[in-house]
């Protein structure tokens, strides 16, 4: 398969951004016909979190002087008209996101909505992708304040669980978990900072290190694409399972040639 078409692909939505529909797999052939012919960019994202269901409102133009509005199920099962069914929420672009103390009534600003995940092989949401605040440390008095945890994750982008959100109010997207659990979520990475940390922590296994310029690493969209050549099997598993350290990496794409294979 093309590596730029792996069904195992973790794709990035972002409002304001192009929409690349040959990424997403589960887009029902209809509505992927309405979008071909033309260049598309994402206005605001709908988004089910029982269901992880996706619909996108997005504008397509065709040329310079022609643009029409969109509403892109990602799946088959996803709501054709968003405002009408249940359980809907919609994320527009730079949206404040908040985690809901609801036994006290308080709302804990925790950073800034970039978009949303999928996985490209069914259109469903895998995460929330939020910025945290620059200065948390602004609104922390003592170790135990709420806020506190995110100090040590300030600026950097985390994937929270669809499930957590609540839905929107006038100050923004409401998650229904303590800043703590935004905190120890998983850091989002962009495919060359995955690749980054690839070499380094393949480059730490003192097994490996002989054989590092015979190998070959890429990554699109999460997909690991190993190539290359190693001399023993066992070195093949020992490089596996140092990728799946690495933040960001949703599958392995395993083409490598071991000798005497």
């Amino acid at each position: 398969m093309d590596r730029q078409l792996s069904e195992h692909a973790r794709v990035l939505l972002q409002p304001g951004k192009p929409f690349k529909s040959e990424r997403v797999f589960g887009i029902p052939a209809p509505y992927r016909e309405r979008i071909g012919g033309g260049s598309s960019e994402i206005r605001h994202l709908w988004l089910w979190p029982k269901t992880a269901q996706v619909t996108v409102s997005m504008r397509i133009r065709q040329n310079l002087f022609s643009a029409r509005e969109e509403l892109i199920p990602l799946s088959a099962s996803a709501p054709l008209v968003p405002e009408k069914a249940e359980g809907g929420v919609e994320l527009r672009a730079q949206m404040a996101v908040f985690c809901t103390d609801e036994a006290q009534r308080a709302h804990y600003r925790v950073g800034q909505l970039e978009g949303l995940t999928i996985a490209a092989r069914t259109g469903l949401a895998n995460g929330v992708i939020v910025r945290v605040r620059a200065h948390p440390e602004a609104e922390v008095a003592r170790p135990t304040d709420p806020l506190a945890p995110l100090v040590a994750v300030a600026g950097r982008r985390l994937v929270a669980s669809p499930a957590w959100v609540m839905g929107v109010e006038r100050e923004g997207v409401m998650l229904s978990v303590f800043p703590a659990q935004v905190a120890s979520s998983v850091e989002f990475l962009d495919d060359f900072q995955v690749r980054e940390r690839l070499w380094a922590i393949l480059n730490e296994n003192p097994a490996l290190q002989p054989y590092l310029s015979w190998l070959r690493v890429d990554v699109q969209d999460g997909v690991v694409y190993l190539q290359g050549r190693l001399s023993q099997a066992r070195l093949r598993n020992s490089a596996k399972q140092d990728i799946w350290h690495v933040p960001g990496v949703v599958a392995i794409e395993d083409r490598l040639r071991v000798e005497g294979d």
